[in-house]
């Protein structure tokens, strides 16, 4: 069975946080009449596996103009390979231990998302399922997330390993 494991990673030069309140219970959702103006994560590292099902594993930062993230009334994005998948504000699940999660089985994707808070505006982040848009041996180029109006982008970088 062949297995692709593409590292990724994207860091942008300040790691200032805001304070780990707003990370919580601070942002505000955006409405649709607001232009929507995106801080980039001071960092985002993520690491792309690909099988029978494909898996993201990373970590971010929220960047120095941030106004904190939350899950519960933001709208939750993600790209990788083909698949663009949007998650609605409300529908992220508080679990044990700052670990929160969605679970999804639809037509474009089966899987789950966890994001869990690891420290002061820090976090990590595990996408994991199936999609048709997302097809073995799928190198993804770039994986985008973005919550509210807080994004990063992480870039292939290291090479492509194959393994039987």
């Amino acid at each position: 069975m062949n297995s692709i494991l593409v590292a990724l990673s994207i860091s942008i030069a300040t790691l200032a946080f805001a304070n780990s309140e707003a990370v919580r219970y601070g942002a505000v959702p955006q409405t649709e009449a607001q232009e929507v103006r995106t801080v980039p994560f001071a960092d985002f590292d993520a690491q792309f596996e690909m099988d029978t099902k494909f898996e993201v594993r990373g970590g971010f930062s929220l960047g120095a103009s941030s106004n904190g993230i939350n899950l519960f009334k933001e709208n939750v994005s993600f790209e990788v390979g083909g698949l663009s998948k949007t998650i609605p504000a409300g529908a992220f699940k508080e679990e044990k231990r700052g670990k929160i999660s969605y679970s999804e089985a639809t037509e474009d994707f089966i899987g789950d998302v966890t994001i869990r808070i690891v420290g002061d505006n820090k976090f990590t982040v595990k996408i994991e399922g199936v999609s048709a848009k997302v097809a073995k041996n799928t190198k993804p180029g770039e994986i985008t997330l973005r919550i509210g109006d807080d994004e990063g982008r992480a870039r292939e970088r290291v090479k492509t390993e194959k393994q039987d």
